[in-house]
């Protein structure tokens, strides 16, 4: 607030004050502003005034602008000033209301300011129409849905609402007149309390063949009659959303389309899935070898799983009992609480080689502590073994910490050796946004045939967190092994960091770091480094994120040292990737390049190295090249006594056609190399041809051809001359092979043996049961449409009323029973619950209910009401309630009606929208509706609550 004046003739401003009560007013939209203006004067003299307020344009002053005020000598006065904002205020903004002192002559005696503001609230509804569950009738190829959106704020505004899903190739959406969207994004500019509903149709499409690969191990041929479901997602938000903490909003719609017949089990009884495949390579070769693979997961109730798994090998024409010791297999049970693993199973060692042939176990105990043990030998389990390996381990699980203990000892014969590990790694968070994890582990180790200890440790911390409102992200790992660690002879160090800035939302900042250090020693008790590797590894990024694809730009400096020589590697990279999920297209290609720089070796200068790569995948055409530029280490340079500059590329295509015959795929693969060094070539060609049977057989041939061409005696001219040698141009050597193989693959059931579980076949039957004995009569008409539910099972009955599910397991299953079709007054009259003890037909039968009917009767007070009026007591909700409510709404003169199915239930009527002027006499009725009965008629009694009249005579 601010205050000028103005020097007069005949009176002194500066003698009054001038100021309003309130420096800064929150009002609502169209509310009233009330700020009373405080004048003091301060002069001996009485004055009149009067005020000139200024307020937006559109604004209105209530009051006369031209009303004087007298304000007496040393006397202080309160002027009222009263707006009334413009309907089209804007929320979040600032007015500024002033208003002027005058004399009657005009003359400005003082000056006064203040704000109002109105604080915008965004808030509105979505739904979705009619409802989030849409199932497609019988020759349906469309569904119709809605997306409805109310603007509950308290000022206009826009937002922004997506359709998500409809990108992908097996859904299309389109408006009422049948016009495809592509892209489903609107701006929706809504007034306060205004709604606006958005109408589109949603129909399956025939999937596109050759747009995505299928798998190759659960592709089904023919499948466009069995059930389909797919779901869409409404997204809306704020257009222009400046308060981060105002959340999207979110609804789903699924389209279920479902077939008349569905299978609950493949079996006819309780099995265990087996997944056989047999792959036979060398096919009219020396060396024909095949293996099969059997595994599976059966899955029990109670989140119980078994899970068994192996392999048989071919590769030799004569019995060996070497073919049962070295068969791999695994078998494991898994409970809640426990589990049993049998076979190829592993430890928990550290630094040890603790898996083998075996027996693995854990049990938790409570949501802290969890234990577990293994004892395995290897190669074998009951035959010669090298390795013995047997530990324990406990795991403690707290609100912040995650501290997990192990024990282990391995016996290793070959090199006749008992080592002990104890091992600990905790791990746990240190603030909301940071986490630490440290480890540490120690071993023992004794040579039993020359009696030497050796002690070694292993140890190790990681971090990760992030600052700066979640903008600066920090990964910080490191781990160290000493030389005597276990059974090893390397001396190990590995740390690595990443580190990343958002600059803003399409902009961030990357630096990577990597560093290995391996000293490997000539053997356990020698002091001598046979090699001594370091590799180190950093990056500079800068990324760039757009819908266009990101793309990274950066530097590096990486340094590669080994025993013969240690080169620096500096110079730039750039990366470039996009994913266009709707035309199922990636591209990736990078390229980097720098020069080298040898430390130890003066004869050789810097030199040019640079890599290419891209890969690309258009649909189901994978295409992959590299290309590089230099040697790969700077001995290269050394040997190579040519001029010749080292460069390779390689090169790789793979692509899978699916034909018309959906039982036919192929799928092919090739490769291409090139060294100019020895103007090497190979060229490979491997396809596969797959058929599928419906009923879950895979059959495949498939082949390989690789041309070889290469000329060594290019790469060793220059030297034969070095070497005086004849020089013979005996020419580039070709070498080509070919090569043939099958598989076969199939889903068995092998049944459970002992098993009293049965599988059975239910044929349902939907009808009007127009004689009410629960049996369809021929007379009796069938329904289609009706969605019947068992378990996560779904059928819809078809034209004659019918549908199947195959192989159902017996026992109880609740069923649900969803008429599509409008077939008002009929209700499902059957028990919630059904048994399957074999096959058998299942009778849905639809029962004509009672028609309860009634009327809303008020008593008004008449000695407050004229003749002609009428009272409106339509839109009044009646709710019936017996497990599940129905709801209906009554008329203009308060009558309504709705059907029921029989049974007992509690009528009652919305009291909410009664004021205290009026009074529900009863409610909540108990009514019993029966199959003899047709029609129940009840009453719901509203009085006006009558108000004392002081009735006044007058003498005339």
């Amino acid at each position: 607030m601010g205050e000028s004046f103005a020097q007069l003739k005949s009176l002194d401003a500066s003698l009054f004050e001038v100021s309003f009560n309130t420096n800064e007013i929150e009002f609502l939209n169209t509310e009233l502003v009330s700020n009373p203006i405080k004048v003091i004067n301060k002069s001996t003299q009485n004055v009149t005034v009067y005020l000139e307020v200024g307020a937006p344009p559109a604004w209105k002053t209530l009051g006369s602008t031209k009303k004087s005020y007298t304000i007496a000598a040393g006397d202080t006065s309160y002027i009222p000033v009263r707006l009334l904002p413009n309907a089209k205020v804007e929320g979040n903004t600032k007015y500024a209301i002033n208003a002027i002192l005058r004399d009657e002559d005009g003359f400005a005696l003082g000056f006064g300011s203040f704000y109002c503001f109105t604080k915008k609230i965004v808030q509105w509804e979505m739904s979705i129409l009619p409802e989030d569950r849409i199932y497609l009738k019988n020759g349906e190829s469309e569904g119709n849905f809605q997306v409805s959106m109310l603007n509950v704020g308290n000022y206009k505004d826009e937002f922004q609402l997506s359709i998500k899903g409809s990108e992908r190739e097996d859904v299309l959406l389109t408006d009422t007149l049948g016009n495809l969207i592509n892209q489903p994004t609107y701006t929706l500019a809504l007034d306060a309390g205004e709604d606006t509903t958005l109408s589109f149709k949603v129909k399956p499409a025939s999937i596109k063949r050759n747009f995505r690969t299928v798998s190759m191990s659960s592709h089904l041929p023919e499948t466009e009659t069995d059930e389909r479901r797919f779901r869409l997602y409404a997204i809306s938000q704020e257009a222009k959303n400046l308060d981060k903490n105002i959340p999207k909003r979110g609804a789903k719609v699924d389209f279920i389309s479902l077939a008349n017949e569905t299978t609950m089990s493949p079996y006819g009884s309780d099995y265990f899935p087996l997944v056989a495949e047999a792959q036979i390579q060398n096919i009219l070769s020396d060396y024909s070898f095949m293996s099969i693979n059997l595994r599976g997961i059966k899955q029990f109730e109670g989140d119980r799983r078994l899970i068994y798994f192996t392999q048989l090998l071919y590769s030799q024409n004569y019995f060996s009992t070497n073919f049962a010791q070295n068969l791999p297999w695994y078998l494991g049970y898994f409970e809640k609480n426990w589990d049993v693993q049998l076979g190829l199973v592993s430890g928990h060692g550290i630094g040890l080689p603790s898996s083998g042939k075996g027996i693995s176990s854990s049990y938790t105990i409570n949501n802290q502590h969890k234990i577990g043990a293994h004892f395995t030998r290897s190669p074998s389990m009951f035959g010669p073994s090298r390795i013995l390996s047997a530990g324990v381990y406990h795991e403690f699980t707290g609100s912040k910490i995650r501290v997990t203990s192990n024990f282990t000892r391995n016996q290793d014969s070959l090199i006749n050796a008992n080592t002990n590990v104890l091992s600990s790694r905790a791990s746990f968070r240190l603030s909301m946004n940071h986490n630490m994890s440290v480890f540490f582990a120690g071993s023992n180790t004794n040579y039993t045939d020359t009696n030497v200890n050796r002690l070694g440790l292993t140890t190790g911390i990681t971090y990760s967190g992030n600052m700066l409102n979640n903008k600066l992200r920090a990964t910080i790992n490191t781990r160290y092994s000493s030389r005597t660690f276990g059974i090893s002879n390397s001396e190990r160090f590995n740390g690595n960091s990443r580190v990343s800035f958002d600059l803003n939302n399409k902009w961030q900042l990357q630096g990577l770091n990597n560093l290995n250090i391996n000293n490997r020693f000539l053997s356990q008790f020698s002091d001598t480094v046979l090699n001594r590797f370091m590799t180190s590894t950093n990056r500079l990024n800068l990324v760039a994120r757009a819908d266009k694809g990101t793309l990274q730009a950066g530097i590096f400096y990486d340094i590669n040292s080994q025993t013969n020589y240690n080169n620096h590697y500096r110079g730039l990279a750039f990366n470039y990737s996009k994913f266009d999920f709707s035309k199922n297209m990636l591209y990736n290609g990078s390229i980097k390049f720098g020069y080298n720089r040898p430390q130890n070796m003066p004869e050789i200068s810097e030199y040019f190295t640079a890599q290419v790569a891209l890969l690309m995948r258009i649909k189901t055409l994978t295409f992959n090249f590299r290309y590089f530029y230099g040697p790969s280490n700077p001995q290269v340079l050394i040997t190579n006594v040519t001029s010749t500059y080292p460069q390779q590329f390689r090169a790789s295509v793979q692509y899978q056609y699916l034909f018309k015959n959906t039982h036919f795929v192929l799928q092919t693969g090739g490769n291409y190399t090139f060294n100019n060094l020895i103007n090497g070539h190979s060229v490979s060609l491997f396809p596969e041809f797959f058929y599928f049977t419906n009923d879950g057989w895979r059959l495949s041939v498939n082949a390989s051809y690789t041309l070889t061409s290469s000329n060594f005696q290019k790469a060793t001219s220059s030297l034969n001359v070095i070497r005086n040698l004849e020089n013979q141009n005996i020419g580039p050597t070709v070498s080509n092979t070919m090569r043939f193989g099958a598989t076969i693959r199939k889903e068995f059931g092998v049944p459970v043996p002992f098993s009293k579980s049965k599988n059975y076949d239910l044929d349902f039957v939907a009808f009007y049961d127009l004689n009410g004995n629960g049996m369809h009569d021929r007379d009796e008409p069938t329904i289609e449409n009706v969605v019947l539910t068992l378990k996560d099972k779904q059928v819809i009955t078809n034209l004659r009323g019918e549908a199947k599910m195959k192989n159902v397991p017996n026992g109880y299953y609740g069923i649900g029973v969803l008429p599509l079709n409008s077939i008002n007054g009929w209700f499902p009259e059957m028990e919630d619950s059904l048994f399957i003890g074999g096959h058998q037909t299942v009778y849905i039968p639809f029962m004509r209910g009672v028609k309860v009917s009634g009327k809303v009767m008020i008593d008004l007070d008449q000695r407050t009401r004229s003749d002609d009026d009428v009272f409106d007591l339509s839109n009044i909700k009646v709710t019936a309630v017996n497990g599940k409510a129905y709801n209906t709404l009554t008329s203009l003169d308060g009558s309504f009606e709705f059907y029921l199915p029989n049974g007992t239930y509690t009528i009652s009527l919305d009291e909410n929208i009664l004021t205290s002027k009026y009074q529900l006499m009863q409610n909540n009725l108990e009514i019993t509706l029966s199959r003899d009965l047709e029609n129940m008629f009840i009453t719901f009694f509203i009085v006006e609550k009558r108000r004392t009249l002081n009735i006044k005579k007058f003498d005339k």
